[in-house]
C-alpha cells in the first residue's frame, strides 16, 4: 500500500467518514493535517473555535467538563475510529468543553471547509 493509499484508508477509518468513495475520501485526505497529542496534553480547551474536527487514529482522550469548584464531569471517551468536534464546528460556537489526551494520541485534524465541499 503506498502513501496515499495509506493516507486514505486512514481517512475512512473514521466511522463517520468510514462509506466514503475514494475520490472523498482522497478530498478529505488533501487538507487533513496530522497531529500529536501527549498524554494529559489538551487539545481542546473551552473556549476554544474548532475550524474543523478530529479524528482519532491511534490513542484516547477524555472530553470533559469542570464546574464552579473545578471537579472534572467526564462527558465521553474517545477512542481510535472516534470523532469530536463536530457539534462545535457545525454549531460555529465556541468550545464548552475541554479534551485531553490520556495516552499519547494520534490525531487527524479535517478542516471545515474540506467537510462542507464534501457535503455539496
Amino acid at each position: 500500500m503506498n502513501k496515499v493509499e495509506s493516507l486514505i484508508s486512514s481517512v475512512n477509518s473514521i466511522h463517520i467518514f468510514s462509506s466514503l468513495d475514494e475520490e472523498s475520501s482522497e478530498l478529505i485526505h488533501q487538507t487533513t493535517k496530522m497531529v500529536q497529542a501527549d498524554k494529559k496534553e489538551v487539545v481542546v480547551k473551552r473556549g476554544d473555535h474548532l475550524d474543523g474536527l478530529y479524528g482519532v487514529m491511534a490513542g484516547k482522550l477524555k472530553i470533559y467538563l469542570l464546574s464552579c469548584e473545578g471537579q472534572e464531569r467526564i462527558i465521553r471517551i474517545v477512542m481510535p475510529g472516534d470523532s469530536f468536534g463536530e457539534a462545535i464546528m457545525f454549531s460555529d460556537i465556541i468550545s464548552p468543553v475541554y479534551v485531553e489526551a490520556l495516552s499519547p494520541c494520534e490525531l487527524m485534524f479535517i478542516p471545515k471547509d474540506s467537510i462542507f465541499s464534501l457535503l455539496r
